[in-house]
């Protein structure tokens, strides 16, 4: 498996992460103060993003892939 690592302050080289950034600004936008945010808040937002289907997943989640390797390499 062959790991990149992004220059620094070059956000066009991590493009999975600005999709991510941008989906929580739809919940949370620019000048959030999160000292009010509630633990629960968060969570609610991580899990809903969590469980949207993604087409470089082909339809299926973040959660269905993680849990799904990880139910593979359990049973190893």
């Amino acid at each position: 498996m062959n790991y990149y690592f992004a220059d620094p302050y070059c956000s066009n080289q991590r493009g999975g992460n600005e999709n991510i950034n941008g989906m929580i600004r739809r919940y949370f936008p620019k000048g959030t103060e999160f000292t009010n945010v509630t633990e629960k808040e968060l969570q609610d937002v991580i899990d809903t993003i969590n469980h949207l289907p993604r087409k470089i997943h082909n339809g299926k989640t973040a959660h269905e892939i993680y849990y799904g390797v990880n139910k593979t390499l359990v049973k190893v």
